[in-house]
Order: structure tokens, then C-alpha cells, then sequence
């Protein structure tokens, strides 16, 4: 799904547990950048939308049989890079 800014797309990665990552978009989105990892953890995460600003991905995340909704800053407006 792409930001509300059309410039980065998250992509869901499935495995027997399901982790979110985001990649750059070029102008005009044909092409993106190497995709980075968003969530690292145990739990299966599915993005679920962005918010308005294009700074954070919204998913929900299954850990243990418990589901739960989050959020996560994209890595573009992190300090570190993930």
C-alpha cells in the first residue's frame, strides 16, 4: 500500500510469521528502493495503513495467539536506521 505522499510503499513478507517492510518509491513510483525491515519480532504483523503524515505504518500484530494493534515509525524519520 503507498504512503499518502506516494513516496514509499510497505510490503507485507510472508513466512510462517509475517513481518512488514517499507521501500522507497522514484518518482513517480516505478521504481523503489531495496526494501527495509520494519518490524522485527516473534509475532506475524500485517500493515494495515498509514497515517495521514506518511511518518508511521499502522499493522496489527499476532504474538502468541493474542492479537494486538501498533505502530511504527517508517525508517525514513527514524534517527537510526533499522
Amino acid at each position: 500500500m503507498p504512503s499518502a505522499d506516494a513516496k514509499r510503499l510497505v510490503l507485507l513478507r510472508m513466512t510462517h510469521q509475517d513481518q512488514v517492510y517499507v521501500g522507497e518509491l522514484a518518482a513517480g513510483g516505478t521504481r523503489m528502493s531495496p526494501p527495509r525491515r520494519l518490524t522485527i519480532d516473534e509475532a506475524s504483523n500485517l500493515p494495515t495503513a498509514w497515517t495521514p503524515d506518511s511518518k508511521a505504518v499502522l499493522f496489527s500484530q499476532t504474538a502468541m495467539g493474542r492479537g494486538e494493534s501498533s505502530s511504527r515509525e517508517s525508517p525514513r524519520t527514524r534517527q537510526s536506521p533499522w
